[in-house]
């Protein structure tokens, strides 16, 4: 809180990312909320920039999975942190608007690209608050399904803990192997730890194993609900997605319903004059405007609950396709379906992924 004896005429506002100054505005004193001067400051848009979603093909965001092998790193990409500083301004006797010397700085802030969710919009859910046990973050089930080889992102708000708690089980339930792993460098700031934690990832032996978890401890108390991956067999066809969740973290599914991979083409057919004589009068015939486009339709069948899960997918600003053991840049077309129909127990799910935009030779 600021007071002045002058007459305050705004509020002159710097908005620090990353230890970077990245904008200056004011907000003149008739923008107050209430009567007791009070002012409402946007930071979202000079924070958004600091962070994830990638749209570029060649390189996803650090949170998205090795295809093999892999650790835990900090994905500096999809967090920042910010403060804010605020100076009162008023006239001076000659007229000159006068910025004070003595400025209110916030305490240090940090940003997710999250989507808060309504009922936690601080989200205190997600990271440790010295008791108890917080979540990963994932719009999904705590425990998933992964096939024998696939990879997997385990994505949580780093502070508070400072070790990977590893469990595997037999198909009866009995623990056959533990691990705890340290993590380098944990500090008291929170940040955003991503795990490449699948079964691609992980050095282990799963032979036997019939499903394992993983939990944040700090020196070796448990502060985290468990991550639990049961381990299933896949069929040949199936394509596994990664996306970008509500939370800034990632989810990963892998579809084995029937998937159709399409060729959509179009352009203009026209005649064109020869560039030489010839010996034939006739122009020739040419397609312009060519568009090319690869896709792949899926058709699955899943319970009301994934259904609800995944449909994050289909509002994802980033998704990935795995293809040839590469992460392949997508688009969920746009489009509507079904997640939940009364007294029916599964739903048949529908979308269609744009691959490829091909380039295509013209005349």
């Amino acid at each position: 809180m600021q007071t002045s004896s002058e007459n305050v005429e705004s509020a002159k506002v710097e908005v620090t990312v990353n230890g970077s100054l990245q904008v200056t505005y004011r907000k003149p004193y008739t923008t107050k909320a209430g009567n007791d001067y009070t002012f409402n400051i946007d930071v979202q848009t000079p924070v958004q920039r600091a962070l994830a979603p990638r749209t570029d093909a060649a390189a996803a965001s650090s949170i998205f999975p090795a295809a093999s092998g892999g650790s835990s790193s900090d994905a500096s990409d999809c967090y920042a942190n910010f403060q804010v500083d605020v100076y009162l301004e008023y006239r001076s006797s000659a007229g000159l608007l006068v910025t004070s010397t003595a400025a209110e700085t916030s305490s240090g802030f940090y940003a997710f690209a999250a989507k808060r969710p309504a009922s936690d919009t601080t989200m205190t859910a997600y990271y440790y608050q010295g008791s108890g046990k917080f979540k990963w973050l994932t719009d999904g089930p705590s425990a998933q399904k992964i096939g024998t080889s696939e990879p997997a992102a385990l994505c949580s708000a780093r502070k508070g803990w400072n070790q990977y708690l590893f469990k595997l089980y037999d198909s009866a339930g009995s623990q056959t192997t533990s691990a705890t792993v340290p993590v380098i460098g944990v500090g008291a700031d929170p940040k955003m730890e991503v795990l490449d934690g699948g079964t691609a990832n992980l050095a282990y032996d799963f032979a036997g194993v019939s499903y394992y978890t993983v939990e944040l401890a700090n020196s070796g108390t448990v502060v985290s609900e468990p991550w639990r991956f049961d381990i299933v067999r896949r069929c040949a066809h199936a394509k596994r997605m990664y996306w970008m969740n509500s939370l800034g973290g990632v989810d990963q599914y892998t579809f084995e319903g029937q998937i159709t991979k399409i060729h959509t083409h179009g352009g203009e057919i026209g005649e064109i004059n020869q560039p030489i004589p010839t010996d034939s009068d006739l122009p020739g015939i040419v397609k312009t405007g060519i568009v090319s486009e690869i896709k792949y339709k899926v058709l699955e069948v899943m319970d009301a609950t994934t259904a609800d899960w995944v449909r994050n997918m289909f509002i994802s600003p980033e998704v990935y396709m795995e293809i040839d053991s590469k992460l392949w840049r997508v688009t969920v077309e746009p489009g509507s379906v079904d997640i939940d129909t009364s007294s029916e127990a599964q739903q048949e799910i529908e979308f269609t992924v744009l691959f490829e935009n091909e380039i295509t030779q013209e005349v």
